[in-house]
């Protein structure tokens, strides 16, 4: 599965119910209180929006245009247009998506839970390379020597990651990203979900491969 950013991942989730940012759990992770470019229509251009202090109503409606336009591309585009550099009518728009996502440092709660998860159902980076036979690894996070079988973690399918795919689901999100029943994702969440373990994997397998040289 191709990694993407955070940025991309959680506007394009975002289409959906407003989630994540409708949850109560995701809330208390972010600090984020609802739809973050959310405003009333009576609201004026310079005032600040209510669940986002940063910016001012004008600057949430540019946000809220660019995502719109996002949404109205098909799949295989959203996330080229997400991060464009080059200046067009969006431009406000997605800089004050980008700095909101760097500045909030949305994603550091949000890793420290994926960890947790992961680590609690034997799917962390450590236990994974002890499963797959790994010698002289160290239980200070990735550290690993360099006589070991593996330098490099298994795929996310070979370390069957998909299995924990529901708690990391429920552990940022709670009940809301589940179907009727409980038991099964919604296909936006399952998507958002995929792309959030690959971003994790890709940054298990960054700081591993930095260990191994060090």
């Amino acid at each position: 599965m191709p990694t993407t950013t955070l940025s991309a991942a959680l506007l394009t989730v975002s289409n959906m119910d407003g989630l994540p940012w409708s949850t109560p759990i995701w809330q208390s992770l972010t600090k984020i209180h609802g739809i973050p470019w959310y405003y009333a229509d009576t609201a004026k251009d310079d005032s600040p929006t209510p669940n986002y202090s940063g910016w001012t109503v004008k600057v949430a409606k540019a946000v809220k245009v660019f995502a719109q336009n996002v949404w109205d591309l098909t799949e295989s585009s959203q996330e080229k247009y997400i991060v464009a550099r080059h200046a067009d009518n969006d431009s406000e728009g997605r800089l004050a998506w980008q700095k909101f996502i760097k500045e909030l440092r949305i994603s550091v709660n949000i890793n420290k839970t994926i960890d947790s998860v992961l680590t609690e159902h034997d799917r962390g980076p450590y236990q994974v390379l002890q499963q797959h036979n790994t010698t002289s690894v160290s239980n200070n996070y990735f550290t690993i020597g360099l006589g070991c079988k593996h330098s490099q973690l298994p795929t996310l399918d070979d370390a069957q990651v998909s299995d924990a795919r529901l708690y990391v689901a429920a552990g940022l999100l709670g009940d809301e990203g589940l179907l009727p029943g409980g038991r099964a994702l919604s296909p936006s969440v399952l998507k958002f979900i995929n792309t959030l373990l690959a971003i994790t994997w890709n940054r298990y397998r960054k700081a591993l491969n930095s260990e191994v040289t060090k």
